[in-house]
C-alpha cells in the first residue's frame, strides 16, 4: 500500500467513525437497549437516579415513542416506572439551580406531564405506583401542580408523600434561606390559583378523605384566589357539616386579619345566613373559641350585622351598651391593641 493509499484509507476510516458516532448519538442504541431491559428485568432500575437521565432531553422522543408502543402492555416489569422516573429527572435537570426548586418558573411541558400521568394510571402494581411518586419534592411548581391534578383524577389513590394538597407557599414559615422572593411567591400563587384551586374544589364533593378536605379549606384560605373561593369557604362555614364548618370559619377569620380583600365581608355575611338567634350565637361562640380571635374592625361589623341577637342572647346584662363592648372584647381577645 502506497503512502497516498494509506492517507486515503485513514481519511475514509476517520469519516466512517465520525458517521457512526453521529448515528449513535442521534439514534441511541443504548437507550433502546436500556428500555428493553426495563421491560424484562425488574431489578434493572434505580428510580431515584434513572440511568437514562444522563442522556438529556434529546432522548424524550425515544421515551415517548417507546411508551406509546409498550405503555399499555400488561407485563412490562419496571418499564412504566422507568419512563416516569426518567421524565421527572429530566425535568429536574432543566432547573437553573437546585435552590428553592419549588419556586422556579419553568415552561410548561404538556407531553412530559401527560406521559407521567398516563404511566401512573396504566400501572396496575401499587408498589410500582408508589415508586413513581418518590423524589417528587424537588419539582418546579408548574410540573408539580400539573402532575398532582392529573393524579387527582386517577382511578388510583395518590400515594404518600405526594398525596397532600400542594401548598400555596411551602416555605411560608421557614427561614429566609429556603423562602422564595415576593416575585417567585406571586408567580407560584398565580399558577396555584389557575390549576390547583378549581381541581380541589371539584374533588372536595367527591371524597370523604378528612385530610384532603381540611387541606383544601386551609390552602384555599391561604391563597384567597378570588371572592368566589372565599364565598365557597363561607358556604362550608354555614353548612350542617360541623366537622369542617368551624375550620372554614377560622380560615375566613384568619384571612380577615390579614386584610385579604372581601374576607371580612364574607365572614360578616355569615351572620345574615342563620334564621334564628340561636344559630347566630353558635357562630359567635365559634369565633370566640379561636386562639387569635378576630380583628376589631371585623368584630364591629359583626355586631352591626347581628347586634339584636347577640346582645339579647349573648350577655347576661341584656340589650344594653356595655353588653356590646363585652362582646367585642370577647372576639378580639387575642388581637386587641
Amino acid at each position: 500500500m502506497t503512502g497516498r493509499t494509506k492517507v486515503v484509507a485513514g481519511t475514509v476510516l476517520s469519516i466512517a467513525i465520525a458517521i457512526i458516532a453521529v448515528v449513535v448519538y442521534f439514534h441511541p442504541i443504548d437507550v433502546h437497549y436500556r428500555l428493553w431491559r426495563y421491560r424484562r428485568d425488574a431489578d434493572s432500575l434505580k428510580p431515584g437516579v434513572p440511568q437514562l437521565c444522563a442522556k438529556g432531553n434529546r432522548i424524550k422522543p425515544t421515551l415517548y415513542e417507546a411508551f406509546a408502543a409498550h405503555g399499555k402492555t400488561k407485563d412490562v416489569a419496571v418499564f412504566r416506572v422507568a419512563i416516569a422516573a426518567t421524565l421527572r429527572c429530566l425535568r429536574e435537570n432543566e432547573r437553573p439551580s437546585t435552590e428553592r426548586a419549588t419556586y422556579q418558573d419553568l415552561p410548561a411541558d404538556p407531553q412530559l406531564f401527560d406521559t407521567f400521568i398516563a404511566a401512573f394510571n396504566q400501572e396496575p402494581d401499587e408498589k410500582l405506583r408508589n415508586d413513581m411518586v418518590m423524589n417528587m419534592s424537588e419539582l418546579d411548581y408548574r410540573a408539580e401542580f400539573a402532575i398532582y391534578v392529573g393524579l387527582l383524577a386517577s382511578p388510583y389513590r395518590i400515594p404518600l408523600p405526594f398525596h397532600a394538597v400542594p401548598r400555596v407557599d411551602p416555605f411560608a414559615n421557614a427561614d429566609t434561606a429556603g423562602h422564595g422572593s415576593d416575585k417567585e411567591i406571586a408567580a407560584r400563587r398565580a399558577e396555584w390559583c389557575k390549576v390547583i384551586s378549581p381541581a380541589i374544589q371539584s374533588e372536595y364533593g367527591k371524597t370523604s378523605d378528612v385530610g384532603f378536605r381540611r387541606e383544601t379549606i386551609v390552602e384555599l384560605g391561604r391563597a384567597a384566589c378570588s371572592n368566589a373561593d372565599l364565598r365557597w369557604i363561607g358556604q362550608i362555614a354555614v353548612s350542617s357539616d360541623t366537622t369542617y364548618a368551624e375550620l372554614a370559619t377560622e380560615v375566613l377569620a384568619s384571612a380577615a386579619r390579614r386584610q385579604v380583600p372581601y374576607a371580612r365581608d364574607t365572614l360578616v355575611s355569615l351572620f345574615a345566613a342563620p334564621e334564628t338567634c340561636d344559630e347566630q350565637n353558635d357562630m359567635f361562640r365559634t369565633l370566640e373559641r379561636l386562639e387569635d380571635g378576630v380583628d376589631r374592625e371585623t368584630a364591629l361589623a359583626i355586631l352591626d350585622k347581628a347586634e339584636h341577637c347577640l346582645t339579647t342572647k349573648g350577655c347576661a346584662a341584656g340589650p344594653q351598651p356595655p353588653c356590646r363592648d363585652e362582646l367585642i372584647a370577647r372576639l378580639v381577645h387575642a388581637t386587641a391593641p
